[in-house]
């Protein structure tokens, strides 16, 4: 009886520790969380970033629209490779946007990022990033021009975007 009870305690010791092991939805554990309520969009992009984008005028804000579920925002343009960049704080998790059709799932510097698949005559990249449970970052980079700028180089410079957002961005708890 003794050992049934040990064996039972074992058995369920097991199973509870490895179910608290497994992270919650598609994505690796953050390496922090983003204060949100502390994130400026428009001071978000480092400048040597935007200057690299060949953007030389300051960021456009883009006020909240709680109705859309969009918290601030921040717009760029470079007229002279026409590219058009946005950063907003999105109200809604990338772990929710992920389950919708066609989303692809992979991660920036160790936070989460869920992007739509690039349609072949598409030039808008459109990727979130996972920076907190009820929360995400959304970043666009649409190229004007389609022949001369695939969706695919959108993608790669929000991707690069994203990196150094991060690397900047206001932790929770700091």
């Amino acid at each position: 009886m003794v050992r049934l009870v040990v064996v039972l305690l074992l058995v369920c010791g097991v199973v509870v520790g490895c179910g608290a092991a497994e992270p919650e939805g598609p994505f690796p554990p953050r390496p922090a969380e983003i204060d949100v309520a502390l994130f400026d969009p428009c001071r978000a992009v480092p400048e040597a970033k935007l200057a690299e984008l060949g953007v030389s005028e300051p960021g456009e804000a883009a006020a909240a629209r709680p109705e859309d579920d969009f918290g601030p925002g921040c717009l760029w343009s470079n007229y002279q490779d026409g590219f058009n960049y946005g950063l907003r704080v999105v109200q809604r998790s990338a772990t929710e946007i992920s389950r919708a059709p066609g989303m692809v799932v992979s991660s920036v510097s160790g936070f989460g990022l869920v992007h739509e698949t690039p349609r072949p005559d598409g030039t808008l990249c459109e990727m979130f990033v996972d920076v907190a449970d009820s929360s995400s970052l959304r970043i666009q980079v649409e190229a004007l021009d389609r022949a001369a700028h695939p969706a695919a180089e959108s993608c790669e410079s929000a991707t690069s975007i994203a990196a150094d957002v991060l690397a900047n961005a206001p932790r929770s708890g700091n």
